[in-house]
């Protein structure tokens, strides 16, 4: 008996079938990719808050702060990247970089080579927005500066804090090398409780931090670690994560770094 062909008709009934299912199956494997970098961003942080309680046993309860410059900051000059001059390591508050323009380790990145030399990755989002090479920023730890995946407090101080230290260093409040199992109260009197922020850094375009501009999931969610180990997962629709310092000066953007941070240590 003669088999009948496919009707015109039927094949596009077919193909229109197939493009409504492709069109329903493209969002859920979407949304199932998105939730599994989430995961696995959250499973980074919690190796890198293992690193930061190893790092503490070893240094007599401290975290990773550093390197210490151990000079007043001054504003670089025309041409100058900031970087060498560490004004994060003056002020205490919070850096994204693992590496300085002159290779030094700083901030979490005094981790990289006793405790996460070989799970280096988790210096980096994999949810990240900005399609990095994550093999090239590795190759450049330690000989040019390198932005992590990651906001890693390292310290609970304001910049304006970091002056009055500079101009009265017996009065001044300047927390260094703060413990593991004391790190104090914010500037809103709440216990300091977030270490690790996923890296939402917003910038106004051609300013001088626009190189630093840096999102991770969409800025839909946040993953934040926390001083007592865990890692918890936020919304973050409304920005409140965001460390967002556009059309504003130096000072106002470092406090704001850290108003960001100290909104993570409240509980939701």
């Amino acid at each position: 008996m003669r088999r009948e062909a496919f009707t015109l008709i039927e094949l596009l009934v077919v193909l229109t079938i197939i493009g409504l299912l492709v069109g329903l199956l493209v969002p859920v494997l979407a949304a199932v990719r998105d939730t599994a970098r989430g995961t696995q961003c959250m499973a980074n942080q919690d190796q890198l808050m293992v690193a930061v309680y190893s790092y503490s046993v070893d240094n007599r309860g401290r975290i990773p702060f550093g390197p210490e410059e151990g000079q007043q900051y001054t504003p670089p000059l025309p041409g100058e990247d900031s970087g060498g001059r560490d004004f994060y390591v003056i002020d205490g508050m919070v850096t994204s970089e693992v590496s300085t323009v002159n290779g030094d380790l700083v901030g979490a990145g005094l981790l990289y080579e006793d405790y996460l030399f070989a799970v280096p990755e988790v210096f980096f989002c994999p949810g990240s927005d900005d399609n990095l090479n994550i093999n090239n920023m590795l190759d450049r730890v330690g000989k040019d500066s390198v932005i992590s995946g990651y906001l890693y407090r390292h310290g609970s101080n304001t910049f304006i804090d970091s002056i009055i230290f500079n101009q009265d260093r017996q009065n001044g409040r300047m927390d260094r090398r703060i413990k593991l199992d004391n790190l104090g109260k914010n500037s809103q009197g709440e216990p300091i409780a977030a270490l690790f922020v996923d890296n939402n850094f917003q910038t106004a375009p051609g300013s001088t931090f626009n190189w630093l501009d840096r999102s991770n999931h969409g800025r839909v969610f946040s993953n934040i670690a926390f001083v007592d180990g865990h890692v918890e997962q936020r919304n973050n629709a409304d920005g409140r994560y965001v460390a967002d310092i556009g059309g504003t000066t130096l000072l106002n953007a470092l406090d704001r770094i850290m108003a960001m941070m100290e909104r993570a240590d409240m509980p939701e």
